[in-house]
């Protein structure tokens, strides 16, 4: 169980694990109870959003949300500064290790071969580079099927 997991699925896991014994004779539901208040105390605040990832992108686009995770990276969808419009953008982590380097740049050039103009092929508009991320900007198609 990690720091990640849903609360309802925490307390089943924390019951079952947890030795009646442990905390002094009480029942594990009274344990997760203190168990999980304590663990917000410290923290310093009990309900937390999320942080908005950082690409080093914060100067010319906002982040929206995740589409998709793959093979080399996360795809995500951020809305331009400037002129407002949305854009979606395969983020790869830097270093890029040197196996996934040549698909990379093959990716790179076949979008940019194929991409533009042809209606069934999403179009890459431009790669850009942060100190943290290397990033395909493409146009946003919305749409598509959500997974589960």
């Amino acid at each position: 169980m990690g720091c990640c997991s849903s609360s309802s699925d925490s307390g089943a896991k924390y019951e079952a694990s947890e030795p009646a014994a442990a905390g002094g004779g009480k029942p594990a539901s009274s344990q997760t109870t203190t168990t999980k208040k304590s663990a917000a105390a410290a923290s310093g605040s009990t309900a937390k959003k999320p942080a908005t990832p950082d690409f080093g992108l914060q100067a010319t686009h906002d982040v929206v949300k995740l589409l998709g995770k793959g093979g080399e990276g996360e795809t995500w969808l951020l809305k331009v500064k400037d002129g407002g419009e949305e854009v979606a953008i395969k983020l790869i982590k830097r270093p890029i290790p040197k196996p996934a380097l040549a698909v990379i740049k093959r990716e790179i050039k076949i979008q940019s071969d194929l991409g533009q103009g042809h209606m069934n092929i999403v179009s890459a508009d431009e790669v850009v580079l942060s100190k943290t991320h290397l990033g395909l900007v493409m146009e946003y198609v919305p749409g598509g099927k959500s997974r589960p």
